[in-house]
């Protein structure tokens, strides 16, 4: 008979003491992971776990093969114009990873390969491999990519010529997993300190050693962490420092990152902002002056410190401000009203602000990949419990919307059988708990019946109603399944 349970003198507690209380921790034993008794431990675990389940067996294969049934292996992604160039990624059934490509003037030219995964692999043997940054040059010539073979999420930076297809000498290695381009000639990368924690941030120009790569920006403060990122206009490169509850944004001109930075607020404690730029303003979203749900103020360049900040939008009550994106002719705005994500859009020049509608009770929306910035053609993703992850091209003059993919469920998924709504719980404390529901038409009739209840709250961390093919395999047995979005999720505010 097996063995259960390693021997219980195996079994070291471990007492910590945190702000003045001791905690027994039973478990801290497990750590020595090549200790044998935690292996036999494990290895008991599997058994326990296989012997209970062991009747479920011929279920657990219908289900997989049901699950794996409906993907789609060889698949493309939408393009996604920039510039003269569209692009897109590919899959192939049989293979592993993805394919990046791009066509030039139109989705009728020839396709150009930019990087295909599988022969990266197949040529280097690696036993695992991520991609973790990948980035094309301004000019449209150089294809940066990073690496991770080790697992430990730490990325080799190489730069490939696109028209000849060579790499080029420039390596830069031990990169967290965040870079992108200043300039057709500087790539921005961070770098983390011994706790995993991005701490640094460098400017690597294409043609000289890693060793020579200035240090833009360090942040010594072990609670905050140092991120870059481009305006939308490409104008320029900001770097914000941010912990939990604080932040702190300097900039540089896009055109040399290595001129000297420029701080547009000092850190103030509890007070969180990030910033956007469209012609010489910047567009602040901020908690500050206890907007809780953030507001969105305004600055010119020159003088962008906390004194002269103007409100453009004001905090309002129940409407959480997530984010901006600014184009040449328009204003977009991410919010969550009423416990769902809406965009909303406004045209700089006569001040007009609309909506974007959908139907559904409960869905999820966001802005998708929009690499241009002269343009009325907004990318948005939205999808629910019922409507796979669907992109749209959103003209922000015209309001209409094209579909230009909707994720493919194989097997003959129809949305029209299945129904999805809201439905509200009571706390002790009084406070109503949204719980999202899907299931197939005349499975539930309000009374007690079946059902698979998820629920995460921590972080701030919302879990939208987003649609999943895995679930429908338990939608067609008759079961409802629900989505309880408790407190610690932020899905109704900080």
């Amino acid at each position: 008979m097996t063995q259960l349970f390693p021997p219980q003198a195996e079994k070291r507690p471990h007492d910590m003491t945190i702000h003045g209380h001791t905690r027994t921790d039973d478990y801290y034993w497990l750590r020595e992971k090549e200790n044998a008794a935690v292996i036999a431990h494990l290895e008991a675990e599997n058994a326990y776990m296989e012997a209970l389940t062991a009747h479920t067996k011929p279920l657990q294969e219908t289900l997989y093969e049901e699950m794996v049934g409906r993907i789609k292996e060889t698949d493309d992604s939408v393009p996604v114009k920039d510039g003269d160039y569209y692009y897109y990624s590919r899959t192939e059934e049989g293979k592993q990873y993805r394919i990046y490509c791009r066509k030039h003037g139109s989705l009728d030219a020839a396709e150009q390969i930019l990087l295909d995964l599988n022969v990266v692999q197949a040529e280097n043997e690696y036993e695992y491999m991520t991609l973790g940054i990948y980035s094309v040059s301004p000019d449209h010539q150089i294809l940066a990519y990073g690496l991770d073979t080790t697992g430990a999420e730490t990325h080799t930076i190489v730069f490939k010529n696109l028209a000849t297809g060579a790499l080029l000498p420039d390596v830069v290695e031990k990169v967290a997993h965040t870079g992108m381009w200043a300039n057709a000639q500087q790539f921005i990368y961070g770098t983390e300190d011994e706790t995993k924690r991005q701490d640094k941030i460098h400017c690597h120009t294409l043609g000289t050693a890693q060793t020579a790569d200035p240090l833009l920006y360090h942040e010594p403060d072990a609670m905050f962490s140092a991120y870059a990122y481009n305006t939308n206009d490409k104008q320029y490169v900001i770097m914000i420092s941010m912990s939990a509850e604080t932040a702190e944004s300097h900039f540089v001109a896009a055109a040399d990152a290595t001129a000297p930075l420029t701080i547009v607020q000092p850190r103030e404690v509890g007070v969180r902002y990030t910033i956007e730029h469209r012609n010489g303003i910047f567009y602040i979203v901020t908690n500050a002056d206890d907007a809780i749900d953030f507001k969105l103020m305004t600055a010119a360049v020159e003088q962008c410190g906390r004194a002269h900040w103007q409100e453009l939008v004001p905090h309002r009550e129940n409407v959480r401000l997530y984010d901006v994106d600014l184009y040449a002719d328009y204003l977009v705005r991410t919010e969550r009203r009423d416990t769902l994500n809406t965009i909303h859009i406004t045209h700089f020049e006569s001040g007009d602000t609309h909506t974007v509608a959908f139907d559904e009770p409960i869905f999820d929306v966001g802005t998708g990949a929009n690499a241009e910035y002269d343009t009325e053609q907004l990318r948005i993703v939205y999808t629910s419990l019922t409507i796979p992850t669907s992109v749209y091209d959103y003209n922000m003059a015209t309001r209409e919307r094209v579909l230009k993919k909707q994720q493919p469920v194989l097997g003959g998924y129809d949305p029209d059988n299945y129904v999805s709504s809201r439905i509200f719980a009571t706390a002790e404390d009084g406070r109503s708990i949204p719980i999202s529901l899907v299931y197939r038409k005349g499975a539930w009739d309000g009374t007690p019946t079946s059902v698979h209840l998820y629920g995460y709250g921590s972080y701030g961390i919302t879990i939208d109603p987003k649609f999943s093919s895995n679930r429908v395999s338990l939608l067609d047995r008759g079961i409802v399944y629900a989505i309880a979005h408790v407190r610690g999720s932020q899905i109704t505010g900080r």
